[in-house]
């Protein structure tokens, strides 16, 4: 288990003004690229699961290694194209992921460091093994995410 830090690092408000800056630019960035799909839509193009990336990715692979065995009627190109779309969006969510998982952490240790607080002033007995409890909690919360 990490060690929690003694301070929580300051988050300025310049700081706070940059990282707006940056996921507004990022917002502007996607929005257009965002297509609200009615039911029937949703049915019609399906979606893909992970059976079906590993055969996409084998394709791919047949492609790039083997070309003389692609399938003349397919439109490659567009293919490329869109396998690679679908891995860049899915950089960006796990990058999502990532920010969401260290601001959730940080949250955590707010609230363990502010109970730690509180018991010190009412004097609650066997806050270490709470908040030790706790931490643990924190911990098997992110490993499971």
């Amino acid at each position: 288990m990490s060690q929690l830090p003694v301070t929580l690092p300051e988050l300025t408000d310049a700081e706070l003004s940059t990282i707006r800056t940056s996921i507004n630019a990022v917002k502007a960035i996607l929005t257009p690229k965002f297509v609200n799909l009615e039911p029937e839509d949703r049915v019609r193009y399906g979606s893909i699961n992970e059976k079906n990336k590993l055969i996409i990715n084998k394709v791919q692979d047949y492609r790039n290694n083997m070309p003389a065995l692609s399938n003349p009627e397919i439109n490659w190109t567009n293919f490329t194209k869109n396998t690679t779309t679908r891995k860049n969006y899915m950089l960006v969510i796990d990058m999502l992921n990532e920010l969401n998982e260290l601001s959730n952490d940080r949250v955590h240790w707010l609230i363990i460091r502010y109970t730690a607080r509180r018991a010190r002033i009412t004097n609650t007995p066997n806050i270490k093994q709470k908040m030790t409890a706790e931490a643990r909690q924190v911990t098997k919360t992110n490993t499971m995410q």
